[in-house]
């Protein structure tokens, strides 16, 4: 699935990440998750290409967050996969 973020300045963005909110049971966190998304930059906005299996990236809340080119992570917004 494409989805496209709006960024005022799309030159600068590095990479964009996708991280599952864990769920931690004895002290050990199996659903722990870290997605590179691949991304296309335009003029106002950033397209990236969201994980389409489910046995990959399975359904629930994830971080999504642009960092950019000198790995300054913007503030972070809960996303949700369905």
């Amino acid at each position: 699935m494409k989805n496209e973020i709006e960024s005022a300045t799309t030159n600068d963005v590095g990479k964009v990440t996708l991280l599952r909110l864990g769920s931690t049971t004895h002290s050990y966190n199996s659903d722990q998750r870290l997605f590179e998304l691949p991304l296309h930059t335009g003029r106002r906005n950033v397209s990236v290409l969201m994980p389409s299996a489910a046995h990959a990236a399975p359904p629930g809340f994830y971080l999504l967050t642009v960092v950019n080119k000198a790995g300054v992570p913007s503030a972070s917004r809960v996303v949700r996969l369905q």
